[in-house]
């Protein structure tokens, strides 16, 4: 098949700066290099890492917006203001640097047999003046539900949606139960990643992080929703323990004022046991099982409605149980061999209680049933479920 892909607009696809939208959009674009199944365009932000890594690539054409350049940031800015206001979406400079491309070769866009938006929903708003019916949603986090302007009207722009769990499913299905094209495709991660030995005596001492130590680890976004004060505040309540360690991994730099103002209330928050916390800022993906390898047990304590969460895909990979939030899909990830589920009512006396049952009973969870579980959700499974996807007539 011929298929567009449309990138949500925020990271370089190849992956050069992460991203777990971006990162499952290359997954796709990997499996399909060695599978060969589809001629693939991709419409992408970019940086000169990225351009860099397309070069390698022969079933897969990269079309790269600029989008840090002066015109685009004052134009994203002016649309962001525009689109605020009910029942009026224009596009955000990103689709609609996308939509002038495409109309250049109006001619030649019934070439493609699918074109797959991945997690804006509203640009089949602006898309569907170029395909009419052979639109696809993929989309990754609950931005398509009865709270949306127009959603009616956007969920019957797409011949199909592709959602990552059932729980986003339903949020769908919820605007019109009519429509029966919505379908779960679970997220896919390359579990032989991480399910690999590597020596990390280097890294250990570079973090400070002693053999012996015992350590809860936490990967992801530095915000809010990931609950990652809740996680410190829940930590400093456990009992004095010389090799007990929290490492967080995630980027710590950010334009953003308010996201500044958080990241700086979770340092004052530990500055009293900062020996036993460490933060290592951006850690590249290709690095990420490295620091995973360090951990004992892997911790997702999301405070809102979790569309999937990878990186608990990720710690069971990696070889350690997880104690995760019973929030939104992430409840589709769990089986007690190798997770611990708390309620986010009375969270931190329940994390920190987790984390005290985890830590006496580490021995209980056993690699096997870890890695049984992972491999439920590997590249493999979403690849090919994927495709399975893709054929399916519509009904």
């Amino acid at each position: 098949m011929n298929l567009l892909i449309i990138s949500n607009g925020d990271l370089p696809i190849p992956t050069s700066q992460g991203g777990a939208v971006e990162t499952l959009i290359q997954t796709i674009i990997d499996a399909n290099e060695k599978e060969k199944q589809h001629e693939i365009t991709i419409y992408t932000p970019c940086d000169n890492k990225s351009r860099e890594m397309a070069k390698s690539y022969k079933k897969c054409k990269f079309e790269f917006i600029n989008t840090n350049s002066f015109l685009f940031k004052v134009g994203r800015a002016i649309r962001f203001l525009i689109n605020r206001l009910p029942n009026i979406y224009i596009g955000n400079q990103f689709i609609h640097n996308v939509s002038k491309k495409l109309k250049k070769q109006k001619d030649k866009n019934d070439k493609y047999d699918y074109v797959i938006i991945e997690n804006s929903p509203q640009y089949a708003l602006i898309l569907k003046e170029y395909f009419k019916d052979n639109l696809i949603l993929h989309l990754h986090n609950d931005f398509l539900n009865l709270n949306i302007d127009m959603s009616y009207k956007i969920l019957h722009s797409y011949a199909k949606v592709f959602t990552l769990s059932n729980y986003i499913k339903k949020r769908v299905e919820q605007i019109d139960s009519k429509y029966k094209n919505v379908y779960t495709l679970y997220n896919g991660v390359e579990i032989n990643k991480f399910d690999k030995d590597v020596d990390v005596t280097e890294l250990r001492k570079d973090l400070n992080i002693e053999k012996d130590d015992f350590v809860f680890l936490f990967t992801g976004r530095i915000v809010k929703e990931k609950g990652v004060e809740e996680l410190l505040l829940a930590y400093k309540n456990m009992p004095v323990d010389k090799n007990l360690k929290l490492l967080i991994v995630g980027n710590l730099n950010t334009d953003n004022i308010i996201k500044k103002k958080y990241i700086k209330n979770l340092f004052d928050i530990v500055k009293d046991i900062k020996n036993k916390v460490v933060f290592t800022g951006y850690i590249p993906y290709e690095e990420l099982y490295k620091y995973y390898k360090i951990a004992d047990v892997g911790i997702v304590p999301s405070i809102w409605e979790e569309p999937f969460a990878l990186t608990v895909i990720e710690h069971l990979a990696s070889g350690h149980p997880v104690i995760m939030t019973n929030s939104g899909g992430m409840s589709e990830l769990a089986d007690k061999k190798s997770t611990v589920v708390i309620e986010r009512d009375n969270m931190i006396q329940n994390l920190t209680n987790a984390m005290l049952e985890i830590r006496e009973n580490r021995q209980n969870y056993l690699k096997q049933d870890l890695l049984k579980q992972a491999n439920k959700f590997d590249s493999e499974s979403y690849y090919k479920r994927f495709n399975e996807l893709i054929t399916k007539e519509k009904v």
